[in-house]
């Protein structure tokens, strides 16, 4: 395969910065490699002003999110699990918090176990939709779920 250098970014190096960088490029079609560690990238002939166009562009905010979106879930479950070991993960939580919350009304108190699973699900929540309504990698970032 005839390769070609990209013109040097800052973004191919700082995958905390632009997370996602070469597995985006991966999967809009282009191949870049590095040959020399902290040096030139090189593409397929004929693509480096497209892949350079691409990394101008990018910005890592969707794989960012996904990444917290992950961290904030996998923290609401260890949480959910040291109260409930039998929910295996947090949107199967949002079935039984609706059940009882349909059935609450009707019934006696919640119990203290299940207040808490329902405090832990709104707040991972409320960490969720804070991560989706971001608009930048650093608003993502500093998205901190209030746990009960």
């Amino acid at each position: 395969m005839d390769l070609e250098p990209v013109q040097d970014d800052t973004r191919f190096r700082d995958e905390a910065g632009f997370p996602g960088l070469q597995e985006a490029l991966l999967a809009a079609g282009f191949y870049v490699e590095q040959r020399f560690p902290g040096g030139t990238y090189l593409c397929k002939q004929g693509t480096a002003a497209a892949v350079h166009a691409f990394v101008q562009g990018y910005s890592g905010l969707a794989k960012a999110k996904a990444v917290k979106a992950a961290m904030i879930k996998a923290e609401g479950l260890s949480r959910i699990q040291a109260v409930f070991p039998a929910i295996a993960d947090i949107d199967e939580l949002k079935l039984v918090t609706n059940i009882v919350q349909s059935i609450a009304p009707a019934a006696r108190q919640l119990t203290v176990d299940m207040t808490a699973l329902s405090q832990i699900y709104t707040a991972a929540q409320s960490a969720l939709t804070s991560v989706q309504n971001a608009t930048t990698i650093a608003q993502v970032r500093a998205v901190t779920p209030s746990w009960p």
